[in-house]
C-alpha cells in the first residue's frame, strides 16, 4: 500500500519517509515475538492460538487481500476461530457467530468506503454472503455439550449493540471519503476488549471483566495519543 498511501495518506510513517521498509519489518517482527511471549505465559494453548492467528494474517496480507471474496471471510474466520479455540462456544455457540458477522461486516464496509482494489464485484458479494450463511449456520448448529442460554448473556448482546451504535456515529458524514474505513477498523479493534469483558461478566468472572474493560480504556487513550503524536498535531495533543 506504499504507493497508495503516498497519494492518499502522505503523513503516515512509511509514506512520509520517516521510516523505511526495513524498520517496519523489524517493528512487525518484534511485535509478533512480544505477542508470542505474552501468550506463552498463558500456556501452550494460548501460544498455539497466537501462531494460528499470525499465520492467518500473513496469508491474508500476502495473497488473500487481493481476492476480497476470500480475504474478507478469512479475517472474519480468524476472529470466529479464536473464539472457538478459546472455548467461548462452550456456554453459547452464537458468540463465535456474532464475532464472525461483526468482523465480516466491518471488513466489507471498510473495503467499500476506502475504495480498495480490487473492488467488490456482485459475484464476490454473493460469495461472501454464501460463506457468511454457511459459517454462521455451522457455528450456531455446532453440537456442544452443556450449551445453554443464561440471563447473563445479555452482556455480550449489549456489547454488540454498543459496537453497532458506535460504528454508525463514526460513519456519519464520513461515508465515501475513505475516513470512515479507518474509524471502523479502529473501533472494531478496540471493541474486542469490550466484548471479551462482557463475556467474562456473562460467566461470572467479574474481576477479569473489570481488568479487560480497564485495559480497553487504556488502549483507547494510548492509541489516540499515539496517533496524534505520529501525525504531529501539537495543538490536538495538548488538548487531549
Amino acid at each position: 500500500d506504499l504507493r497508495r498511501d503516498q497519494q492518499l495518506a502522505p503523513e503516515r510513517l512509511l509514506a512520509s519517509g520517516r521510516a523505511g521498509p526495513a524498520q517496519a519489518a523489524m517493528l512487525s517482527t518484534a511485535a509478533l515475538l512480544l505477542a508470542m511471549l505474552g501468550a506463552a505465559l498463558l500456556g501452550g494453548d494460548a501460544l498455539f492460538m497466537t501462531v494460528v492467528l499470525g499465520t492467518g494474517l500473513l496469508v491474508y496480507n500476502a495473497a488473500a487481500r487481493f481476492i476480497p471474496a476470500c480475504g474478507l471471510p478469512l479475517v472474519a474466520g480468524l476472529a470466529a476461530g479464536a473464539a472457538v479455540l478459546a472455548g467461548w462456544t462452550t456456554l453459547s455457540p452464537w458468540f463465535a457467530g456474532a464475532l464472525f458477522t461483526v468482523a465480516l461486516a466491518v471488513g466489507v464496509l471498510a473495503h467499500v468506503d476506502a475504495g480498495r482494489t480490487p473492488a467488490l464485484s456482485s459475484r464476490a458479494m454473493v460469495c461472501i454472503v454464501l460463506v457468511w450463511v454457511g459459517v454462521t449456520v455451522g457455528l450456531v448448529l455446532l453440537p456442544i455439550d452443556g450449551a445453554k442460554w443464561s440471563a447473563g448473556y445479555w452482556w455480550p448482546v449489549a456489547a454488540i449493540a454498543v459496537l453497532a451504535g458506535w460504528m454508525l456515529v463514526r460513519m456519519r458524514g464520513r461515508r465515501g471519503t475513505g475516513r470512515a474505513a479507518g474509524s471502523l477498523l479502529r473501533v472494531c479493534g478496540l471493541w474486542g476488549g469490550l466484548h471479551a469483558a462482557t463475556w467474562c461478566m456473562a460467566v461470572g468472572a467479574v474481576g477479569w471483566a473489570l481488568l479487560l474493560a480497564g485495559g480497553t480504556v487504556v488502549a483507547v487513550v494510548c492509541s489516540a495519543l499515539l496517533r496524534e503524536l505520529v501525525l504531529g498535531q501539537a495543538r490536538t495533543v495538548g488538548w487531549r
